[in-house]
């Protein structure tokens, strides 16, 4: 009989030391009777997914745990359009995306927009579609402040800079796109991108959500910061490769991404929402499930 895996995966449990914690992590400072249990009677050890002292984000990381090699890596962005359903198409520019909060002097308020969560399918809405010369710009939202923007067109690169100030810089302002390279199609990407941008702001800035955000006193999501360019790549069925059946749980986005992009079942609930209040019972509820009629199932 075919042995089956479930995989449970805390992703950024490790975290960092906290000056409010003593100087520990919030890991080595919380109680985990059930953790030490499940050290006590396994084993444990330490795995390097690149090399040693080499940390690894989500995307990257879940990659590799999925039986990826490091190489076939897309970037960030087509994960995340995978994990929201989009289909990329050959020569599409795909972009990880925040809500964000755009004060005076193209300062960034707030990256997360006050981790906005209700009413984010509106302000896709006006976004998605919108084109500039013969660019199709395609925008879906995804978990919480997150979404994803997709450029459709001839003659476009991945190869151009984010315009996310990046954490910890809420209050300085968004960067401008910029080519990596000299060819002609970063630098068309980067031009488009930027007209883009200053494009979406009014139209997000005066719509009735943000109206009502601010009469009620949270902060407006009136802009779109980018980074994680990628373009369309196809990654091998590993599944297929080596006779398994796999499925992925999970309510992250960039999780699920990778998930499909490998070959993967996903499964994903309205109450899985990749926080603190993500219904964990369930999803082990449905790892249970899944592992009836798959090989191998990962839970994030």
């Amino acid at each position: 009989m075919k042995k089956k895996i479930i995989v449970a995966i805390a992703d950024g449990v490790g975290d960092r030391p906290n000056v409010e914690l003593g100087g520990l992590t919030p890991l080595q400072y919380a109680k985990t009777p059930h953790l030490d249990q499940l050290a006590k009677e396994g084993m444990t050890g330490i795995m390097d997914l690149i090399s040693p002292g080499i940390t690894v984000g989500t995307d990257m990381g879940h990659l590799i745990l999925f039986g990826n090699p490091s190489v076939n890596y897309p970037g960030r962005g087509p994960m995340e359009a995978a994990g929201v359903g989009m289909d990329l198409q050959p020569g599409d520019v795909a972009f990880r995306c925040n809500f964000a909060t755009r004060g005076d002097n193209n300062i960034v308020i707030d990256r997360r927009a006050g981790r906005i969560r209700e009413r984010t399918n509106e302000l896709a809405a006006i976004i998605n579609g919108l084109q500039i010369e013969d660019v199709t710009f395609l925008f879906k939202e995804a978990t919480e402040h997150r979404a994803v923007l997709v450029m459709r067109g001839e003659g476009l690169s991945a190869k151009v800079t984010d315009t996310d100030p990046k954490a910890p810089n809420d209050g300085h302002p968004f960067k401008q796109a910029l080519p990596k390279d000299d060819s002609p199609e970063a630098a068309k990407t980067a031009r488009i991108l930027n007209e883009f941008l200053e494009v979406i702001y009014p139209l997000m800035d005066q719509h009735d959500v943000n109206v009502e955000r601010r009469a009620n006193g949270q902060l407006p999501a009136n802009f779109v910061i980018t980074r994680g360019a990628g373009q369309f790549s196809v990654i091998d069925c590993l599944g297929e490769q080596f006779g398994y059946k796999a499925a992925v749980v999970a309510g992250e986005d960039t999780v699920l991404g990778v998930g499909r992009l490998s070959g993967y079942d996903v499964y994903k609930e309205e109450s899985f929402t990749g926080n603190m209040d993500t219904n964990v019972k369930r999803k082990a509820e449905k790892a249970l499930e899944m592992i009836q009629d798959h090989d191998l199932v990962y839970v994030h």
